[in-house]
Order: structure tokens, then sequence, then C-alpha cells
């Protein structure tokens, strides 16, 4: 997204913003289409998703345009669709952003544009899923066990 921001002259709105608006400003989205994907999920959606999944249905609307301006460019929103296929949300916090199973810092838009892209092919993803199951199960486990600890006898 820094690379989307830095290229279209927004930097200060980096890291969210919306991209598809930036891009064209006469972009719409119907917004009966959020409903219908929480109740899809099952559960109310976190404000900041939100945000994203909107820019990202006006952003599919705005079809090839996009391409065509920047063709070096990769699609801005596919590292966030394999985060909400794979169940995850955004839910930001003090100077980060929290992942499902990661923790990404805000960094100045400067650093985030130097560094490399993190890589989202399914491989790469499994592995950072199964570390988050086995981060979880030991964090359950060791909560369990300082119940048990503190359990009068």
């Amino acid at each position: 997204m820094a690379i989307w921001a830095d290229a279209l002259g927004v930097p200060r709105q980096w890291p969210f913003f919306e991209l598809a608006v930036v891009v064209d400003p006469s972009v719409e989205t119907d917004a009966g289409w959020l409903r219908r994907l929480e109740a899809e999920v099952g559960r109310e959606l976190g404000t900041r998703t939100e945000q994203v999944l909107t820019d990202m249905f006006r952003w599919a609307s705005l079809g090839e345009r996009p391409k065509e301006r920047f063709p070096e460019f990769e699609d801005p929103y596919e590292p966030m669709v394999q985060v909400f296929e794979r169940g995850g949300e955004i839910y930001p916090g003090h100077g980060s952003m929290e992942l499902l199973a990661a923790t990404v810092p805000y960094l100045g838009i400067i650093e985030r544009l130097a560094q490399p892209p993190f890589p989202i092919d399914a491989a790469t993803l499994d592995e950072v899923d199964k570390k988050e199951r086995i981060r979880v199960e030991e964090s359950r486990a060791r909560r369990a066990a300082k119940r048990a600890e503190q359990e009068p006898t």
C-alpha cells in the first residue's frame, strides 16, 4: 500500500486510506454487501476491517484502470485477501496493527517502501498459521497450569 500512496502523492494518508477513491473519486459502493458478508461469516466485523473491505470492493469495481495506469505495481489488496480468507481481521494497536497471526509495526512510509514485500504464497502463510496455532496452544496450556496452581486443595 505504501508504494500506491507514494505514487499517488498521498503519503500522509498511509497506511489506511481509500485507495480506490484516490484513484477515482467517483467510485461508489453499495453498502448492503457488507451486512450480507457479516451475516455470512456470522459476526460483526471490526471498524478497520470494514474500511479495508469497503475499499477492496471499490477497488475491484475499477477493473483494469489502475493496472493500466501503474502496470508495474502488484494488486494492493491481495495480501489482505489472504488474511481475510484465513479468518483474520485488522486490529489497530498502539504503533502497530494486529493481524490474526502477526503484529505489524507501523513504520514511516519511507521505511516501509524500503522493505521487501512479505511473501504471501500458500506455503509461507501455512507456516505462519502453524506457528500461531502452536503459540495459542502453548499460551492456553500456561494459563490452564496457572489456574490449576491457584485452585485451593
